[in-house]
């Protein structure tokens, strides 16, 4: 056939690739999938260019060959197949419609082998290339090459865990993971490794669950091939050294005591006790110095003989080419050349959970927590993740809105909120749980709680609502397939780590697809697979877990020693009406094409630039982005208060209270607007009230009028009942405070101490019994009168993403009509001022309070040395100087001396004065024993500095100057940085050029001096050094002589000097003047 040559030219500009489909099976189908072995093409993908040369082809110059008959697969388009007998160029150049819609559909009538290469279906905003690989010894690894990449990125995921702890020494998983970090033959050095990944701007970490044991670092890209290297050791031939196993056995300890008062561990190990011997789920799985007290290189060898190559997944990333990866990952074909794995891999019995079936079991808690939590033991759905079914009546059970079970929750008085979801999901079994955060009454009615929910339960599996399953089914699917549409680039670190477990989950070229995944490609089948879940969800198949302090317990969980009782129970269940119940809100929400334009104005800055709106005390701050390419943006907003005006302890907690007030009943009035992406948020500060709100674009304005007529409605028409809920609930978490960890008490105690007018959890518990005295029905609505629409502000916004500049005024104006704001605006020069104080050179310096929790058995120790100014010389020495100290505090405090499992380094900025701490956190150790060991620490480091060669400097200097260059992966976390310049008022967006600039400069001496004339005494500078110590019951079991149970607490007046006045001092020299 000769096409008319002017109808030929622009014909392939017809065709849009989609969906991949299969008739008469279902997606999930593994083995179908996999033989078939045909996937979506992405246009662009580098894995595809053969098959798009061929079609193209076909639609330019079509030839003899037909390839609708070449390949094992069948295109249609518009609903209809396309007919093998003529060719492609025919039936598309004959389509009337434009453009037109090409599925890939494979052809089950033909052989199942297809020549097609698999490939990866991606997001088409995702602009990284993807390659699937399984080596010669079974890993299967995934590459992914990112251009623009700065941080590279590995994990290797062992789908062996915890459940496959041998019987006699459980938590041994737990610990081989520990262990591999500590050298290998080839780099026999234990910080090697750490110290690389810190030399090259990267940090590593691993964890162990159920199933899996991931192990995963970030590197600077040139560090990529090098870390790699020491990676891959890991597993061909770690060391596992006598001397090591005895140290780090003390490691999991301190990381099990470091759990023992966290409610959700708690609950875990409860679960477990009862579990038992009867499945492996039941086991101790954290391990400590008890559980693994006869553990030696031998039992860990042992266990290694599980880690199969066949249960390996690999994910490399960096911005090499996909060929120059696939070579890196080769290195690990060498794993079985050093260990030959022939261990028979243990297999598992039915679901764990079926010996809780019709059990009640009451937890006391550690936080004032009052929660219900039933479960439902379900099949796996690792080999159904296509279909939608339970996501379809998990959306149902955690609909917000009109007519939903928690709107019928709350106006009983029994719950402030309520989530459920899948719990676990493992290859043989599954538990979905509804967990509902219960008042007072609440607790006290639990049996009317069950009835409301088997109710709703009911009422939804009714068939009466069968036709409403498919429209919800679709509304979901479409949600899915526009969240993956616009998937938001994340961290590397976390990205590769989920993506080997997304590998041992899905089929290869679904590994990035498959959570947004929803098929609703036939009606019925649809309708029943969202349906057949109802057979899990009764009262028969149920446990409940409830957790409050007022309960009576009558056992002790073994490890954590957690008072529980459990008994069983028969739900005496009665279908009841309630009228109030009623089918999710069905209208699709969605945007719309139109809605989804990427925009584009000239000139664009690279940075905010500030709107014109009228009024000179409105600082309203633009930017366009032509980056990200998502059809979304973010408005900030931040109404500061005039520093003349006084602001009493009671009107900060009413703002508190307003603000929560504002987002409960927002919740349940935007919950539509939630489900598509839209977000929203009120919260106080001491300086004012913050808005924020972000989304699609063109539903921004819609979004902010109904927070506008959220508070207004609250203002109206505020519920005394609902006022009374907040009330408890505010009050329970500040008492929830006091059972902190000790190292956040600490943290804590710093900041109240060394920032102005912060108010302490007690303070605020005391102002909050006189503010409950008070007509709260009558001064609530007063103050959010007050606060929002009458007080005189500063302010200031930050409207970034996709929308243009005339649409940011016309959005801010509207911001401050809808507020009143024309006339009560106030001058930058009175906005109040977030200051804070400085550190005293000459008292005593040494605060240390017992921890408010009495069952806390670890310590925690701050050191603290407020440095200088925060200006870009002396920033840039503290980046480079925390990086370099990193890895030795680590290795030093941690992993030889033992001392916890908490320990870190971290530069901070208070009100303008940089600063800088070591914390650790110990279960053996008292605070002043933490104390002499950092400083210990820091005075030994000081000859390591001194000796560092010039070119090991510079290449951490590199490290950071990478770290600070790297681009923000997403919208939302370049909105933080701009944010982050406006908040504080430096407006330097630009300041990266600066710090770069800075750091091309920087010499070792530089270095040198400020930790000399800082962190010592006798140094040219006054010592600013303040340590904040909390000590637990383990305290008195510490050998350092000292007198540790005794407090010393600290007024201000003992630690301050003076009141910083934020970036008006200079707290030293600037480092030019050296």
């Amino acid at each position: 056939m000769n096409p008319n040559n002017n109808n030929n030219s622009d014909l392939h500009n017809k065709v849009i690739f989609a969906d991949v489909r299969f008739p008469n099976y279902r997606m999930s189908d593994h083995s179908f999938f996999e033989t078939c072995n045909v996937q979506f093409p992405i246009r662009g993908n580098e894995s595809t260019n053969d098959l798009w040369s061929e079609i193209l082809n076909e639609l330019s110059s079509p030839n003899d060959q037909n390839i609708l008959k070449k390949y094992q697969f069948r295109l249609r388009f518009n609903d209809h197949y396309l007919d093998p007998n003529q060719t492609l160029f025919e039936q598309i150049r004959n389509a009337k419609s434009n453009p037109i819609r090409i599925d890939v559909v494979c052809d089950d009538s033909r052989s199942s082998t297809s020549t097609l290469e698999k490939v990866v279906i991606q997001s088409p905003s995702d602009d990284r290339s993807y390659r699937v690989k399984t080596l010669s010894n079974g890993i299967k690894a995934l590459l992914v090459s990112d251009k623009s990449a700065k941080k590279a990125a590995a994990s290797l995921n062992v789908h062996i865990g915890s459940m496959s702890n041998p019987s006699k020494l459980p938590g041994l998983a737990h610990f081989l993971e520990h262990m591999l970090f500590l050298g290998s033959k080839k780099f026999p050095k234990e910080d090697q490794y750490q110290e690389f990944l810190s030399l090259h701007g990267g940090m590593s970490n691993a964890y162990t669950s159920d199933e899996n044991t991931v192990f995963f670092f970030e590197v600077n890209c040139s560090g990529l091939s090098e870390a790699l290297k020491l990676f891959c050791q890991m597993f061909v031939a770690p060391l596992l050294t006598d001397a090591s196993i005895d140290r780090e056995k003390n490691a999991v300890n301190n990381e099990f005591e470091k759990n023992i008062q966290q409610d959700g561990w708690r609950t875990h190990l409860v679960t477990q006790e009862i579990i038992g011997n009867s499945h492996p789920f039941g086991q101790f799985s954290c391990g400590n110095n008890e559980s693994l007290k006869f553990a030696n290189r031998n039992d860990l060898t042992e266990f290694l003989k599980l880690y199969k190559q066949t249960k390996m997944t690999l994910v490399i990333l960096g911005n090499e080419s996909l060929e120059k990866l696939e070579n890196l990952s080769l290195q690990f074909q060498e794993i079985p050349k050093s260990c030959q794995r022939q261990q028979t891999i243990p297999e598992f019995p039915s679901n764990p959970f079926n010996n809780c079936i019709n059990h009640w079991i009451n937890i006391i808690p550690v936080c004032d927590l009052r929660t219900i939590q039933i479960s439902w033991p379900i099949s796996s759905l690792t080999k159904v993740w296509a279909n939608g079914n339970i996501r379809a009546i998990q959306y149902c059970l955690n609909y917000k809105g009109n007519g939903s079970m928690l709107a019928l929750l709350k106006s009983f008085g029994f719950a402030n909120g309520l989530s459920c979801g899948i719990e676990m999901n493992t290859t043989f079994a599954g538990l979905f749980s509804l967990e509902i955060c219960l008042t007072v009454d609440g607790l006290y009615n639990i049996e009317k709680i069950l009835e409301i929910v088997y109710s709703y339960l009911f009422f939804l599996g009714e068939e009466r609502n069968d036709s409403k399953w498919f429209p919800l089914c679709q509304m979901i699917s479409k949600l899915n397939d526009l969240n993956f549409k616009f998937l938001e680039k994340c961290e590397s670190m976390g990205y590769v780590s989920a993506l080997t477990t997304a590998l041992h989950r899905y089929p290869s070229g679904f590994v990035l697809k498959g959570p947004f995944t929803f098929d609703v490609s036939d009606e019925m089948t649809t309708i029943q697979d969202a349906k057949s879940y109802f057979k899990y969800l009764i009262p028969q198949n149920s446990f409940i877990i409830l957790q409050s302090k007022n309960l009576q317990p009558n056992k002790e969980e073994k490890w954590f020693k957690t008072k529980y009782s459990i008994q069983e129970f028969t739900f005496p269940w009665k279908n009841s009406f309630f009228e109030d119940l009623r089918f999710p809100n069905l209208t699709d929400f969605c945007p719309n094409n139109d809605e989804l334009i990427i925009k584009t104005e000239s000139p664009n800055s690279d940075y905010p630039q500030r709107i014109d709106v009228g009024d000179p005390n409105v600082y309203c701050w633009h930017k366009l982005d032509d980056v990200y390419s998502k059809p979304n943006a973010i408005v900030t907003m931040e109404f500061v208060r005039n520093e003349n005006d006084s602001i009493s302890t009671e009107d900060q907690i009413l703002s508190s209270l307003s603000t929560l007030l504002i987002n409960d009943f927002l919740s349940s009035q935007l919950f539509d607007l939630e489900i598509i992406g839209m977000s929203h948020c009120l919260r106080s500060f001491r300086n004012g009230i913050a808005i924020s709100f972000s989304g699609y674009n063109s539903r921004l304005s819609t979004l902010f009028e109904k927070i506008i007529d959220g508070i207004r409605s609250v203002q109206n028409g505020v519920n005394i009942h609902r006022i009374c809920k907040i009330v408890e609930c505010y009050e329970r978490a500040l008492k929830n405070v006091d059972k902190n960890p000790p190292y956040k008490q600490a943290m804590q105690n710093q900041r109240l101490l060394m920032e102005k007018n912060r108010l302490s959890s007690k303070e605020r518990l005391l102002t909050l019994e006189n503010v409950k005295q008070n007509d709260l029905q009558k001064i609530i609505p007063e103050f959010i009168e007050k606060i929002f629409f009458q007080t005189n502000f500063g302010l200031q916004i930050m409207i970034y993403g996709n929308i243009l500049k005339n649409e940011a005024k016309t959005l801010t104006l509207n911001i401050i009509n809808r507020l009143n704001l024309s006339n009560r605006t106030i001058p930058r020069e009175k906005w109040a001022k977030r200051n804070g104080f400085y550190a005293s050179n000459t008292k005593s310096t040494f605060c240390i309070e017992k921890s408010t929790n009495i069952d806390e058995e670890n310590s925690a120790n701050i050191l603290y040395f407020q440095i200088g100014e925060d200006q870009i010389s002396m920033r840039c020495c503290l980046l480079v100087l925390g990086q370099i100290l990193k890895n030795p505090a680590f290795d030093v405090l941690r992993t030889k001396e033992q001392l916890g499992y908490l320990v870190w380094t971290k530069i901070i900025s208070n009100s303008g004065v940089m600063g800088f701490e070591i914390v650790v956190q110990s279960s053996s150790k008292c605070p002043k024993y933490l104390k002499r060991r950092e400083e210990v620490f820091l005075q030994n480091f000081r000859s390591k500095l001194q000796s560092m060669k010039p070119e090991k400097f510079k290449k951490y200097v590199e490290a950071i100057s990478v770290i600070l260059s790297k681009k923000p992966e997403n919208l939302s976390l370049q909105a933080g940085k701009f944010w982050s310049e406006i908040s504080r008022r430096r407006y330097q967006f630009d300041i990266l050029k600066d710090e770069i600039s800075t750091l091309k400069k920087m010499e070792k001496s530089n270095v040198l001096f400020v930790f000399e004339n800082s962190f010592l005494p006798n140094g040219e500078f006054p010592l600013r050094k303040v340590s904040f110590g909390v000590f637990g019951k383990n305290s008195s079991q510490c050998d350092c002589g000292n007198n540790c149970d005794e407090a010393e607490s600290l007024k201000i007046c003992d630690v301050i000097a003076e009141e910083i006045e934020t970036k008006t001092r200079i707290v030293y020299p600037s480092l030019e003047k050296q």
